[in-house]
């Protein structure tokens, strides 16, 4: 039998909980959830001003050089970061 967890399984299963109940979810410190989030801390905001937006994290690719070059392919200009857990 298969299980689906709900969302509130989910968020809880993903994130630390930081808060108290029904008052929302925060992301742990020391999470090691990759997340372009996580990482805009130890960008430097004048060599990267991009934000967020052009940081693309992943599970599992089968190659970031691949994935870099199709996200060009669909428009993705200087700046782009593609970064997986595991390859």
């Amino acid at each position: 039998m298969t299980h689906f967890m709900s969302l509130e399984e989910e968020l809880a299963n993903a994130f630390s909980r930081l808060s108290p109940i029904n008052k929302g979810y925060v992301l742990a410190e020391q999470s090691d959830l990759l997340s372009a989030q996580g990482m805009l801390p130890f960008l430097d905001a004048e060599v990267y001003p991009y934000g967020e937006k052009k940081i693309h994290t992943y599970k599992v690719l089968e190659s970031t050089n691949i994935t870099a070059k199709q996200k060009a392919f669909e428009g993705a200009t200087t700046g782009t970061i593609i970064i997986a857990e595991e390859i």
